[in-house]
């Protein structure tokens, strides 16, 4: 319950500055649950971004990518 508060209150933060989460995929896997406990905020509309969860095999956490695209040029131009 407590948790569920808190990302309420987070949420309402990021929407009063008109800022994003755009990691929606969970990024910390165990064998009895799925989280996303890491963020990545922007204020970048989604079709500016291209995002990516990647295992490196490192951790128990997933690593996070992120391709922002200026609009100075085609979507290769970055």
């Amino acid at each position: 319950m407590l948790n569920n508060i808190r990302m309420k209150e987070i949420k309402y933060l990021l929407d009063s500055y008109n800022l994003i989460n755009i990691v929606r995929s969970p990024t910390w896997i165990t064998p009895s649950s799925e989280s996303s406990i890491e963020v990545i905020v922007t204020n970048k509309d989604n079709s500016e971004l291209e995002i990516s969860v990647v295992d490196l095999g490192f951790s128990d956490h997933l690593s996070q990518v992120v391709k922002i695209y200026t609009g100075n040029g085609n979507r290769g131009d970055k």
